[in-house]
């Protein structure tokens, strides 16, 4: 066990799923946040695949808006990087590629694809489990699937590849 001080004005960051209490000894003002980054999205999956199978005993595990971030991180991926803007004409012809980011790796980017295409079995415990369509939808289902084929064939295979690596 760990136990990490802050001060007034710190900022901790901690890794997806990580098991933690907040101990308060004095009066304070303390804000709690979620962030998704495509380098640890394979962390960000496990944590939201717990979260969905034994979520009754973890707090903090309902976010209703977690589908539409990262059905925009998918919709981004096109623009997102130089290794991605090699592929990215050959399944998006249509789309401008802009290299902002460095490349993106095998897992980070199964983990993502399968959150959109398999979004149901992301849901927590408590979450609302009715399908709502949003404008970000069909273009995050059908680029994550292009993803897929043009990589792995599908999604048995990019989860065979994400679990015990390429061979």
């Amino acid at each position: 066990m760990e136990v990490v001080t802050l001060e007034e004005g710190d900022l901790f960051i901690q890794p997806p799923g990580q098991y933690h209490a907040v101990y308060t000894p004095t009066d304070c003002f303390a804000k709690g946040a979620h962030c998704l980054n495509l380098e640890f999205l394979h962390h960000s999956e496990l944590s939201r695949f717990v979260d969905a199978k034994k979520g009754h005993f973890l707090t903090n595990q309902v976010h209703q808006h977690s589908l539409e971030t990262l059905e925009r991180m998918v919709i981004y991926l096109p623009r997102a990087s130089q290794r991605t803007s090699k592929w990215c004409t050959l399944i998006f012809p249509v789309l401008t590629v802009l290299p902002l980011s460095p490349g993106l790796f095998t897992r980070p980017l199964i983990a993502l694809c399968t959150m959109v295409i398999d979004s149901q079995k992301y849901l927590a415990v408590g979450a609302d489990k009715k399908k709502t369509p949003r404008n970000t939808t069909k273009p995050a289902l059908a680029i994550s699937r292009a993803i897929v084929k043009h990589f792995w064939k599908d999604v048995e295979t990019a989860t065979s590849v994400y679990r015990f690596g390429p061979n």
